[in-house]
């Protein structure tokens, strides 16, 4: 009989404490010393938001975002928006909130209030009024965009920059208490059906991977890739991912897109017609809805989707026009645009699925004169995240179904995933057959993500006599 303890789950919730973002800083400060630097610049977007993450707790998400450290005195928080610097005021555990002008979104809105904004070259001669600057590091120098360098370069003056991405590499490589604990909480799942087995006293024949890594699906894989170039292969994978206590053979992929519709920015005041792209987005957003419609009734529908709950979808995850803020400048905006993401069965490439969209959406603006004229732009807004199957035959799947039975005394629920993930990196950069099989959960990618405590530690057991199937018994 294979028992889990659920007494990790008595503890509080664990966090950061700011002492410890406080203490980060000073380590930092502390190895400038020691490499006679005199100020630090990070950098942080949506898709690489590590490091001013682990400096200040707070996350890009429209905007760029950066720590500046001057190696005595406190850091600064830089950052561009209205909704960006709002967020970092609640969040952020560096108190020095500032506005770089740079540090805006493409499509960057105006200001609903008064603010002062801040150059490097303002910066840059506030630090050195306390102390000399001649060394300037630069951590995450290969996604700094071009115009921010080039502003640093300017505020810099005579002052030599140097790429530090070393130095804080090597800082975060050593863990806290507290962040060990973080890991170990992440780590509970799988490692309940470990300490089970061991306890029983059973050794098995093979050896079993355990694996967590960063940045695994935004948009491709990242960290699943590297684990798989690495050579941390296996002969069968599951990822444990929420699937509601079901087994997902397949998991759809994301063709990942922003529309944009052009307008005229202004008002009507000198009776000069300006078109609003609005109600241009508005259409747009009909047809994403018609298209959504068109693949589930007249596309074929993969197998393993057949008998699933959700088949394929269209996901709409920003829409955006003029200024976010109520009280912003009135006018027209100059354009508006929507995130999309269409999701694609197994055996969909990026192309076949692109060609498709692209042949619909042509076809539903011919009768949309106001579309005709403003041709909405398509462009891809993230590289392909593939589907990834694994055969119903493969002998880890009849395996992972007989330890469902033995762990429950029921036969699990199969379908394909209604999200897309890192499933196919597996296969296509491991050779490694894999599927997905995790606890019930909800809310996924939102404040409040949550799973099941009880159905958690009933995929631990289906883990265990999965390991014991699999793996034999020496």
């Amino acid at each position: 009989m294979v028992t889990c303890s659920r007494k990790e789950y008595d503890q509080e919730r664990l966090s950061i404490p700011k002492t410890e973002y406080n203490g980060r800083i000073k380590k930092v400060q502390e190895e400038m010393s020691n490499r006679k630097l005199d100020i630090i610049l990070t950098h942080s977007c949506e898709c690489e938001s590590a490091s001013v993450r682990y400096l200040s707790n707070f996350w890009p998400v429209f905007d760029f975002a950066g720590v500046l450290i001057p190696r005595e005195g406190e850091p600064i928080l830089l950052t561009g928006g209205p909704e960006s610097y709002d967020f970092a005021k609640q969040f952020s555990c560096i108190e020095d909130v500032r506005i770089h002008p740079l540090y805006v979104e493409s499509n960057a809105p105006v200001w609903d209030k008064r603010v002062s904004t801040n150059d490097f070259t303002g910066l840059i001669s506030e630090i050195s009024n306390r102390i000399p600057v001649n060394r300037i590091g630069i951590c995450n120098s290969n996604i700094i965009p071009y115009k921010i360098m080039e502003d640093l370069k300017k505020g810099a003056q005579e002052a030599e920059l140097v790429n530090t991405d070393d130095l804080f590499t090597n800082i975060k490589a050593i863990k806290s208490q507290n962040e060990i604990a973080l890991l170990k909480k992440a780590y509970y799942i799988t490692e309940e059906a470990i300490k089970a087995l061991k306890e029983s006293g059973w050794l098995p024949c093979g050896d079993i991977l355990i694996e967590s890594v960063v940045d695994e699906e935004f948009a491709g894989a990242n960290g699943t890739i590297a684990s798989r170039m690495g050579g941390f292969n296996a002969d069968f994978a599951i990822n444990v991912e929420p699937t509601s206590l079901k087994l997902y053979p397949a998991s759809v992929g994301a063709l990942i897109l922003k529309i944009t519709v052009k307008g005229t920015a202004g008002m009507p005041y000198m009776g000069e017609e300006i078109y609003n792209p609005v109600y241009g987005i508005m259409k747009v957003l009909d047809i994403l809805r018609d298209y959504e419609k068109h693949l589930n009734t007249y596309e074929p529908v993969h197998e393993l989707w057949k008998s699933a709950q959700q088949k394929r979808s269209i996901i709409i995850t920003k829409v955006k026009a003029g200024e976010t803020k109520e009280h912003g400048q009135l006018g027209t905006p100059i354009d508006a645009w929507v995130e999309v993401i269409i999701q694609t069965y197994p055996g969909e490439t990026e192309e076949s699925s692109m060609s498709k969209f692209i042949e619909f959406f042509s076809s539903s603006i011919k009768d949309i004169p106001e579309l005709v004229s403003n041709k909405p732009v398509i462009e891809k807004e993230y590289r392909y995240v593939e589907p990834g199957e694994c055969p119903m035959g493969n002998e880890g799947i009849k395996a992972l179904k007989a330890s469902f039975e033995s762990a429950t005394g029921k036969e699990v629920k199969i379908s394909g995933a209604p999200f897309s993930c890192d499933l196919a990196a597996f296969r296509k950069y491991g050779n490694t057959p894999a599927v997905l099989f995790g606890p019930c959960g909800g809310n996924l990618h939102a404040p409040d993500e949550w799973v099941d405590i009880e159905s958690l530690i009933t995929a631990s057991k289906v883990y265990a006599f999965m390991i014991i199937n699999w793996c034999g018994d020496k």
